[in-house]
């Protein structure tokens, strides 16, 4: 018998053929069920790989946008967390971040990376529509009823068609790229312009977050040099025109502190701290556009020096604003201190409900005056 040489392993290896080729040799046009239906476990690496690159990226979006409205309360020794806000933020950027990208190729950037796709059936990009479904589901199953994901990860490891729930209620599927339909070349071009944008974003968000952590509370000087007031990390000069003595305000610029001041010669004369008081209290709320409240001022204390309050209320432009004054000083020079909230108005709401409903941010705004103090440094309360 003749000898038949060995072989090795290697010359019988052979290329898999993608399973959209094989079809199309057959002639046949495959949808993405009958895809998906074929993919080994693997491709949940791809995914999960996928989540953590978008997730890193939200996780900077939101450390921009978080902590400069976190960190100044949180300074507070009786900081108690309000999570509506923080809640609403953070589902906005988890769900804008997804819908959006997802809506215009298919792709997030960890997506793109790991080289995966969202698509219909038909194995194009889906309708705004079904990314809608898709995506709001998705923030129900990173909930904790859902377990955070993990009733997500089970049910793409044990379905054929490797589904969430999200990509059930949509149907919507996950293919490799080489498997899916080819997005036109103009929604390629906005696809990666818009990659570019928000990891940009991404990054001055990080960069935002980060200084917030890092940086300390400001001094900030009365432009006579006499005086300081400290504000938290989060607030900056708010105009450089002003020429008063101080204007400042958060980032979000809903919080505002303005400071001015008189002496002799602008006051044509001495006059105690009480004729001041009553100055301030005639003249501000006309030169603000706002009213007094109609209360007498009260007597307190600031720092060791004396000095009066009393409230102001504004409303213009959908908006409505509480004032906080404080009068103080010596017979040298006195300061009028405004601080003040301005807030979108419930129509329905009085200003009683108004304060009452912002009495925090008023707090706030107490406790930056009461940092109000000389330079060279007296008592503090």
């Amino acid at each position: 018998m003749e000898h038949i040489p060995e072989r090795s392993e290697n010359e019988f290896a052979f290329t898999p053929i993608e399973y959209t080729d094989r079809w199309k040799a057959a002639g046949e046009e495959p949808d993405a069920e009958s895809i998906v239906s074929r993919y080994s476990e693997s491709v949940f690496l791809r995914r999960f790989g996928a989540y953590l690159i978008d997730y890193l990226i939200v996780a900077m979006l939101l450390a921009g946008a978080m902590f400069p409205m976190i960190m100044p309360e949180a300074m507070q020794d009786d900081w108690v967390p309000n999570p509506l806000p923080i809640l609403g933020v953070s589902l906005a950027v988890l769900f804008g971040y997804f819908a959006i990208l997802e809506s215009i190729s298919g792709f997030t950037i960890g997506k793109w990376v790991l080289r995966i796709r969202v698509v219909g059936h038909d194995r194009s990009v889906p309708g705004i529509g079904k990314l809608f479904v898709r995506n709001i589901i998705k923030l129900v199953e990173l909930s904790f009823f859902m377990l955070c994901g993990i009733v997500s990860t089970i049910l793409i490891l044990v379905t054929r068609k490797k589904q969430r729930l999200g990509d059930m209620a949509a149907g919507t599927f996950v293919l490799k790229v080489q498997d899916a339909r080819q997005p036109s070349r103009g929604r390629l071009v906005v696809t990666y312009l818009s990659f570019a944008a928000v990891t940009a974003a991404a990054v001055i968000m990080l960069i935002i977050g980060i200084g917030t952590l890092v940086k300390e509370p400001g001094h900030y000087k009365t432009a006579d040099g006499q005086y300081e007031i400290q504000a938290p990390m989060s607030w900056s000069a708010a105009a450089d025109d002003y020429e008063g003595e101080l204007f400042i305000s958060n980032l979000l610029g809903d919080e505002l502190v303005l400071i001015g001041s008189d002496d002799e010669y602008t006051l044509d004369g001495r006059v105690t701290l009480e004729e001041y008081n009553d100055i301030i209290a005639d003249w501000l709320p006309g030169a603000l556009e706002v009213e007094h409240d109609g209360g007498a001022s009260e007597k307190i204390s600031l720092n060791g020096l004396p000095a009066y309050r009393f409230t102001m209320n504004g409303y213009g432009d959908g908006e409505r604003q509480a004032y906080n004054v404080t009068v103080t000083g010596n017979e040298d020079k006195y300061y009028f201190i405004v601080a003040w909230i301005s807030e979108t108005d419930n129509a329905n709401w009085t200003i009683e409900d108004f304060r009452i409903r912002w009495q925090d941010k008023l707090d706030h705004l107490d406790g930056i005056v009461g940092s109000f103090k000389s330079v060279r440094g007296v008592v503090s309360l």
